[in-house]
C-alpha cells in the first residue's frame, strides 16, 4: 500500500498584536501529524519569534512525510499601533483660569509608544467635545469652526487644536482619540463662563 496522504497542519487562528512603531515580536504554535510517520516537523515563513512590521503579513507553513507528501496552510498576523497619550494643555485648567463662552480654546498633546512622544502626523486624530448642545467631533479633513496644527519634530511631535467654543456657558467634556489606532483618552473637562 502507497502512503498518499499529507500529514494534518494544525495552525493558529488569525493572531493580532499591539506593538511600537517599529513592528512586533509574534510567536505562535504550528504542528503537523501524519497518519504513519506521527508527529512531523513544520516549517512557517515568517517563523515563530520573528519581528513582523506594522499591518497584515501572511505566515506560510507546510509540513512533509517521509514519501514527499507535503500539506501547506497559512494564517495571518496583524500587528497595529497603539498609542499612549501626554496629558492636554489647559486640561484640566489651569487655578484660576477661566475662558469666555465663544472663545478659541488651545488644546495641545503628544501620541507616545513606550511612554515617548512618537512622529504621529498619520494618528488621525479625532476631538469630541460633549457639552450642553450635544457632541462636536473634529477632524483635521473636518475640523469645522475649529483648527488642528499637525505635530512635528520641532515641537516635539505636539498636536494643537485650538477648539472654537460655542456661545453657551457650561461644562465641556473632552476626548482625544486616534482614528488609525482607536485608542481614546478622555482629556478632561473645560468650564466656560
Amino acid at each position: 500500500m502507497i502512503d498518499t496522504t499529507a500529514p494534518v497542519l494544525t495552525l493558529p487562528a488569525p493572531v493580532v498584536a499591539a506593538t511600537s512603531l517599529s513592528g512586533a515580536i509574534v510567536t505562535y504554535v504550528a504542528s503537523a501529524v501524519d497518519l504513519v510517520d506521527g508527529a512531523r516537523p513544520v516549517t512557517c515563513t515568517p517563523a515563530s519569534g520573528s519581528s513582523f512590521a506594522i499591518g497584515t503579513t501572511t505566515v506560510t507553513c507546510s509540513a512533509s512525510d517521509t514519501r514527499g507528501n507535503t500539506a501547506t496552510g497559512s494564517f495571518v498576523v496583524t500587528v497595529n499601533i497603539r498609542y499612549g497619550f501626554i496629558g492636554v494643555q489647559n486640561l484640566p485648567p489651569p487655578p484660576g483660569k477661566t475662558f469666555n463662552p465663544g472663545s478659541a480654546v488651545p488644546l495641545k498633546w503628544q501620541f507616545t509608544v513606550g511612554g515617548v512622544a512618537v512622529n504621529s502626523s498619520a494618528a488621525l486624530p479625532v476631538v469630541t467635545i460633549t457639552g450642553p448642545n450635544g457632541n462636536q467631533t473634529s477632524t483635521p479633513a473636518d475640523p469645522g469652526s475649529s483648527s488642528f496644527q499637525p505635530p512635528t519634530a520641532a515641537n516635539g511631535w505636539t498636536w494643537q487644536f485650538n477648539w472654537q467654543s460655542p456661545g453657551t456657558a457650561g461644562s465641556y467634556s473632552v476626548t482625544i482619540g486616534s482614528g488609525l489606532t482607536g485608542d481614546s483618552f478622555s482629556a478632561g473637562v473645560i468650564k466656560l463662563k
